[in-house]
């Protein structure tokens, strides 16, 4: 495309990376090397667990057949592992404000082709702040409908997300 000899400057300009793109690059397939094994024996795991081959999509597959949420138990399942999660959050990957609000609503049908899957977005971030974590039900879009997809689902958004927006307010 012809930009490679802008990439150095829109690092550091934009970005402020001191890291050339060559770095960044060799670090991210270095991340790649340290984290392919471990996902390699996940998988392992899951296949002789299910009995299904060892690729992502059948995994998906049989976690999708044998840890399946219903749609209309999806937004309770994720209240019910925001609770679970936030003692394993707070020793493990942040700390929390005191002031955390969150609250986890179904996706509004008119937003759905917008938010497919789920999503964050804080309110009243001038007085007092807080969030709406959505969770899409809407099976003609792409809910998470087997705990491990919510769990990383969960991850994202309210441990991204939310924790980041709250934290920083």
């Amino acid at each position: 495309l012809g930009r490679k000899k802008e990439y150095r400057a829109m690092l550091k300009d934009l970005y402020d990376y001191t890291e050339t793109p060559e770095e960044i690059e060799a670090l991210a397939l270095s991340w790649i090397d340290e984290e392919l094994p471990l996902f390699k024996k996940a998988m392992d795991k899951l296949t002789k667990r299910y009995h299904c081959k060892p690729r992502v999509e059948d995994c998906n597959k049989a976690l999708e057949k044998h840890q399946h949420i219903p749609l209309k138990s999806l937004v309770q399942t994720t209240q019910e592992l925001r609770t679970a999660f936030r003692a394993l959050a707070e020793q493990e990957w942040v700390h929390i404000t005191k002031k955390y609000d969150v609250r986890v609503i179904k996706t509004p049908t008119y937003l759905v082709p917008f938010l497919p899957t789920a999503a964050m977005q804080p309110f009243n971030s001038l007085s007092k702040p807080f969030c709406i974590s959505f969770v899409t039900t809407d099976p003609k879009a792409s809910p998470s409908t087997f705990l491990p997809g919510v769990a990383q689902t969960l991850i994202h958004e309210e441990y991204g997300h939310c924790v980041n927006f709250m934290n920083s307010y």
